[in-house]
């Protein structure tokens, strides 16, 4: 495994100007690589496109569709008896109104569990999207790479150990969490 830092930054003007920053410093052009980071979800690692296979909060839309569809039945079932008792329906009548209910409860349910999501910002779960400047480093010039990187303000500046080959970080995963340390960012 290689040692890699990384900075992202918003535009590949800015990338190139670091780079050539880190050029002027000694480092080689195949120890310094430059690429566009999708955003989330446009990554497209799967067959059918996208990144994952299941969305990582559909386990709470279930939830909320459980809860729902149990209020929905409840309250259905209770307005069908009630207006069963009222006008002296059938009771075919609650039992449409309990499925109703429940069916409505669900969609509900499972819609307000869409907009909790506990994942809190992407940048926390996966790399952010932009221009990603990544420099193979030593132990001995890490340093450096990581003063250019402060001066030409990168963002997200990370340390990684990677497989560097052909001057490029050709194992990168944009879904993997960035390792930030604090002592490397801004």
């Amino acid at each position: 495994m290689s040692l890699i830092v990384a900075g992202r930054f918003d535009t590949f003007a800015e990338a190139q100007k670091a780079a050539k920053y880190l050029f002027a410093e000694g480092f080689a052009q195949e120890d310094v690589t430059l690429f566009f980071v999708n955003p989330p979800g446009q990554h497209h690692l799967r067959a059918g496109g996208g990144d994952r296979s299941v969305d990582p909060d559909s386990k709470k839309v279930y939830k909320g569709a459980r809860m729902g569809l149990l209020l929905g039945a409840t309250v259905g079932a209770s307005m069908g008896a009630m207006l069963c008792t009222v006008f002296k329906l059938p009771l075919l009548i609650t039992v449409i109104a309990a499925s109703v209910g429940a069916y409505l409860g669900s969609l509900i349910g499972a819609m307000i569990r869409t907009h909790d999501s506990e994942h809190g910002p992407i940048s926390s779960s996966m790399h952010q999207s932009g221009v990603l400047i990544a420099i193979h480093v030593t132990p001995d010039n890490q340093a450096e790479a990581l003063a250019v990187l402060r001066k030409t303000k990168a963002k997200d500046i990370e340390r990684a150990n990677g497989r560097w080959q052909h001057g490029q970080w050709s194992n990168f995963d944009p879904l993997k969490k960035p390792s930030l340390p604090k002592k490397f960012a801004l």
